[in-house]
């Protein structure tokens, strides 16, 4: 079921980054701290920063959900 879902994510990406790199972005070319980016480096910084946005936004949810997953903490009868 999924695995559609997924074929169209990345056929959607691709064609994305295609427009992006050969309209939007062309002749694109920007320096930061001698270092030299252009349309591609672009795309590809942009995907990073969604990854690791993605990332820490699931990090904080499982944290969250981890803890309810706990519950009340039983004491010991000694």
């Amino acid at each position: 079921m999924f695995y559609p879902l997924m074929a169209m994510g990345r056929l959607i990406a691709a064609f994305l980054s295609g427009f992006l790199a050969s309209s939007i972005l062309h002749g694109f070319h920007a320096s930061l701290l001698g270092q030299s980016f252009g349309p591609v480096d672009t795309i590809f910084t942009g995907a990073g920063l969604l990854c690791l946005i993605a990332s820490l936004y699931t990090a904080w949810k499982l944290r969250e959900t981890s803890d309810v997953a706990k519950g009340p903490v039983a004491l010991e009868s000694t």
